[in-house]
């Protein structure tokens, strides 16, 4: 994304169709046409005259207003911005217009200084019999609406904001109100694609950053290391190759506030480890002064693995790494040793500092290393091998002697850990063996390392954990994938020494009941079946699979497959957010069928959504059955609707449960792909993760913002991040 400052009133029109049946658009066209003013005012119109101007969003301080435009990705976009203080805060209101086919989603992003309340004014020409508002099901609408039906708008403009958490409608001063929370959740955006399952591992080594006013990602596309580049996390930027790399797990990335480092090796012997050091911009590129540097020659019969690179409080690169030496009188012994070196030099090149490289720790193990900077130049090293207890050195100047960091044996061929530094506390996170558990230790500095603490127990084999800290408050936050559910993406925080008691999820990328199924309900005509369910983060919807078989009949019988918001009960209301096929079938067993949406649904977290299966050309002679568990669904958070009358009313069996499978974007790739920053930058914590089991994998990421400590009596900050849709 490129904004352009505008100097003049922008005015931009959306094509949408005039006539939306059953989910079907008419090629008939018509336009909704957007007024943007400097100062921060919107008027929104039709051809019908109908117009709804949406006031400059208040927030107690008055800003100044910059408008700007994207033409090539059609966003328009306002920013706020005001000082508080010393500080400058900044809010930014995208318009964008390319997301929806049919609307224009609105993103509101910034920082407050203090706890409070977003407020968007709304102002109508004229209020009357003929021309009114309506509110409902958090649905702001103005226009002409039918004197028969009060309810049934003939034209108008309006606003669906029930894709914001939170919102209300102050009908009483026509204001849609946003309530700041302290931590909220971004909507998981995709970066990019890979034809490798290995685009982003592993989890100790770090891979992604925010700097200058940018969320960068890092990964292997299969062939290239590669990143993209995003001002929102949302929207990325075309992919820029840094060189080549088939496996992401031959790299490790830093950022010191400053400057990108990064170290590659390839995994065969006779290869180098190669060291580079650049200034990432704020146009989303890097500069690179320098090549890459050789900061360890490759040589005959050996190899590197499991690099990683940190920078210490001086600007010294260090890289820790496993060295593998394949001895060619006996091959069946080798020598493997963790080992850790370090440049004398900070300005891009690499010297190798005397003492170095220096051997950890020479038994013969798969070695991982990671090393975190603490102050003064000093270092800590962390260095583990598969089932057993991860090992620690501390580097003032000459090393200290070995220490034993954790309670227990580690995971994952030693990978399984993630490490932060805290001035000059070390925080780590492991993978506990045969257990499965998450733990946590910490080392205070000029005491040692402390009794382990339980974080999650009963995950997966694979569930690795990654570690960020939030500088500002010394607050930890620990992810990790697929327990207590496949396919979720949770987290815990630490504060204190305490970590929370449950986790909370931060992306589900499946919804699903996939079992128990000891009954069937028929499809065909005016029969509708439906099964609600909650989403659990906010994300697109471009797939679900029902678990079907043809009942009677072999004539070609189209099933059509929607997706509509729900009420509390389950029942679907209003238009279809989205509309798919699945094509007929004549097998009369059950399996799971595959509908994939032309323009997927946009999910909100926690609301409810119905998924609605029809086959209207079908009929008691041919016919289809959704398979249902109706004795103990244990799916709690959605049940069974259907209608006998085209969807006119619906009946709701909350003891009933069809069995569904909902895709937000698809499945984890794998539970050990997992990359975070190393802490919190600006206030946010990103992370990379993939999704699909077959090539192309996606490459997703998702953000939290965190909790900014400023001088203001009594208060934290925060940032407050909303979504909407204006509906056309």
């Amino acid at each position: 994304m490129v904004l352009v400052k505008a100097s003049q009133p922008i005015t931009k029109d959306k094509l949408i169709p005039r006539i939306m049946f059953m989910g079907v658009p008419s090629t008939d066209m018509t336009f909704i046409r957007h007024k943007f003013g400097l100062d921060g005012v919107l008027e929104v119109s039709n051809e019908w005259q109908d117009k709804l101007t949406i006031g400059l969003i208040e927030f107690g301080y008055s800003p100044t207003v910059e408008l700007y435009e994207d033409r090539k990705a059609e966003i328009v976009a306002y920013r706020l911005v005001f000082k508080y203080g010393t500080k400058t805060y900044r809010i930014w209101i995208y318009f964008k217009f390319r997301d929806d086919p049919y609307k224009v989603k609105i993103t509101i992003q910034g920082e407050l200084p203090i706890k409070g309340e977003l407020k968007l004014p709304f102002i109508y020409p004229q209020l009357n019999t003929v021309k009114r508002k309506l509110v409902k099901n958090k649905c702001l609408w103005y226009g002409t609406f039918d004197p028969t039906s009060p309810n049934i708008p003939l034209t108008g403009v309006g606003v669906d904001y029930s894709d914001v958490d939170g919102a209300r409608f102050d009908e009483a001063n026509n204001k849609m109100v946003f309530t700041v929370n302290t931590v909220f959740r971004l909507d998981p955006s995709t970066v990019g694609t890979s034809t490798a399952s290995v685009a982003t591992r592993f989890p100790f080594q770090r891979k992604t950053f925010f700097a200058s006013g940018l969320h960068w990602a890092f990964y292997s596309d299969g062939a290239n290391m590669v990143y993209r580049t995003s001002s929102d996390g949302v929207t990325w930027s075309s992919a820029t190759t840094i060189r080549t790399c088939a496996d992401a797990r031959e790299f490790s990335i830093w950022f010191d506030g400053t400057y990108v480092h990064y170290v590659y090796c390839r995994v065969l012997t006779n290869q180098p480890i190669y060291y580079r050091r650049g200034t990432p911009n704020s146009d989303g590129s890097i500069t690179w002064p320098l090549a890459e540097q050789i900061a360890r020659a490759g040589a005959s019969a050996t190899r590197y693995e499991n690099v990683f690179v940190t920078v210490d409080s001086g600007g010294y690169p260090w890289i820790g790494y496993l060295y593998y030496w394949l001895n060619p009188i006996e091959p069946e012994l080798p020598d493997l040793s963790a080992r850790v070196t370090k440049s004398s030099t900070n300005d891009g090149t690499w010297v190798v500092a005397s003492g170095f490289p220096y051997i950890l720790n020479d038994l013969d193990q798969a070695w991982a290393v990671t090393v975190v900077p603490l102050t003064n130049l000093r270092i800590y090293a962390i260095y583990a091998y598969d089932n057993a207890p991860i090992l620690g050195r501390l580097w003032t100047g000459s090393w200290g002697s070995e220490e034993t960091a954790s309670s227990y044996n580690i995971s994952g061929f030693g990978r399984y850990h993630s490490v932060v530094a805290e001035g000059d506390d070390v925080h780590l996170v492991y993978h506990r063996i045969t257990a499965n558990e998450i733990r946590y230790c910490k080392r205070t500095y000029g005491v040692g390392w402390g009794t382990d603490t339980l974080v999650q127990s009963g995950v997966t084999s694979t569930s690795v954990p990654v570690l960020s800290l939030d500088a500002s408050n010394s607050e930890l936050y620990c992810f990790w994938a697929g327990s207590p559910t496949v396919d979720y993406i949770y987290y815990k925080k630490c504060v204190a020494g305490t970590w929370d008691a449950d986790p909370t999820i931060l992306v589900a990328s499946i919804i699903s009941l996939t079992t128990g199924q000891d009954n069937q309900t028929y499809i065909f005509g005016t029969l509708y079946r439906g099964q609600s369910f909650t989403a659990k983060h906010s994300d697109t919807l471009p797939t679900v699979r029902l678990y079907l078989r043809r009942a009677i009949g072999t004539d070609p019988v189209d099933l059509t497959i929607y997706i509509y918001n729900a009420d509390e009960q389950g029942r679907p209301v209003g238009s279809p957010l989205a509309t798919g096929t699945i094509p007929s079938f004549t097998d009369n067993s059950f399996a799971w069928r595959t509908c994939n949406f032309a323009s997927p649904a946009s999910l909100t977290k926690d609301n409810i959504y119905c998924i609605v299966a029809t086959a209207p050309t079908g009929d008691g002679n041919n016919c289809y059955t959704w398979g249902f568990d109706g004795t103990s669904p244990p799916y709690t958070e959605g049940n069974v609707v259907y209608s006998t009358d085209g969807g006119a009313t619906w009946v709701v069996r909350t003891d009933w449960d069809n069995l569904f499978e909902v895709w937000m974007d698809g499945p984890l790739t794998a539970n050990d792909t997992l990359t975070c920053f190393y802490k919190d930058y600006s206030g946010k914590i990103g992370l990379l993760y993939m999704t699909q089991t077959a090539s192309p994998y996606n490459v997703r990421y998702a953000f939290l913002t965190v909790v900014v400590v400023v001088a203001y009596p009594g208060s934290t900050a925060h940032v407050q991040m909303a979504k909407m849709i204006i509906d056309e």
